[in-house]
């Protein structure tokens, strides 16, 4: 998360071959959450709290860390 703490999700799947860990965005929509997606980035905000945040890399956006500007 966007100030360094972690986000819990419920109900999870794993699946032990994909190498990368996926993010539902239709999962965290139905928890309160919404996904912005503009100029190659991507923020996770609930009411006016910015969750998370990311860049796109490729065809994916790949999370940013507490620190990163």
């Amino acid at each position: 998360m966007e100030n360094g703490q972690e986000l819990k999700l419920d109900q999870a799947r794993l699946v032990l071959r994909i190498k990368k860990s996926l993010l539902s965005m239709g999962q965290l929509h139905l928890h309160g959450y919404s996904t912005i997606f503009m100029d190659g980035t991507r923020k996770v905000v609930r009411s006016t709290e910015l969750i998370a945040r990311g860049n796109k890399r490729a065809t994916l956006y790949w999370p940013l860390g507490p620190n990163s500007s």
